[in-house]
């Protein structure tokens, strides 16, 4: 199943959607979705709840949107992840980095 990367702008949130697996082939849509984002996002959310896994280049994906969001002044949530997403992110100490929800 190919990746899907939906993007909801409300208030002053942005949320990313990922359907199927978070993987370096939708590097360039996910870095798009974040960099074109308004200028007054103070949340971007990660919703895993349709994502199936996470490789470690989504893991250095989400440091590069961590990164932004810092030099926004904005901060990063990641919500939904499913048990394996939740692995990925704990192995990696994502915990101290991110809010998980």
């Amino acid at each position: 199943m190919p990746t899907q990367l939906d993007t909801i702008f409300s208030n002053d949130t942005l949320t990313i959607q990922i359907t199927g697996p978070f993987t370096f082939a939708v590097h360039h849509e996910f870095r798009d979705a974040y960099q074109q984002a308004p200028n007054d996002v103070r949340t971007f959310v990660v919703d895993f709840g349709a994502t199936e896994n996470v490789d470690s280049s989504a893991l250095g994906m989400l440091l590069q949107l961590n990164e932004h969001a810092i030099e926004c002044g904005s901060q990063v949530e990641l919500r939904h992840p499913n048990e394996r997403v939740r692995g990925a992110l704990a192995t990696a100490r994502f915990d101290k980095l991110f809010t998980i929800r």
